[in-house]
């Protein structure tokens, strides 16, 4: 395949294993876990997207998060496509609620929700 495809198989396959209630991490608190599993399902979604796109793999120019953001929307005619896009915009929000803003509230989501919606587009043949 692809190492942007491989890559997303392996996050999604790492988030789940840890959401399982029969592993323990110790030492790490609930939120501080929970920011860290919506980073790594938000970049398994980024890899897989991007394993579609070979030009913006090889761009050194501009912010890929935005280029991939802006295909998703002009291709959101398509019903499947535009699912995408609303998973990819969701994840991003909290993605960058996770990453940098430690002062902020805490925006609603259900982890069990995420892991099933990224995984979703993660496991498909074909997004484009």
């Amino acid at each position: 395949m692809n190492p942007y495809y491989d890559y997303s198989q392996t996050l999604t396959h790492c988030v789940y294993s840890i959401m399982q209630p029969t592993i323990t991490i110790k030492n790490i608190d609930k939120l501080s876990l929970e920011k860290s599993l919506i980073n790594r399902l938000y970049y398994a979604l980024y890899n897989r997207i991007i394993a579609e796109l070979p030009k913006l793999q090889i761009s050194t120019t501009g912010n890929k998060h935005k280029q991939i953001n802006d295909i998703l929307l002009s291709k959101s005619s398509n019903r499947s496509i535009e699912q995408v896009h609303e998973v990819f915009n969701d994840m991003k929000i909290l993605r960058e609620w996770a990453d940098y803003k430690p002062n902020e509230s805490t925006p609603p989501y259900n982890l069990n929700v995420l892991q099933s919606k990224v995984y979703s587009i993660v496991k498909r043949k074909k997004i484009f």
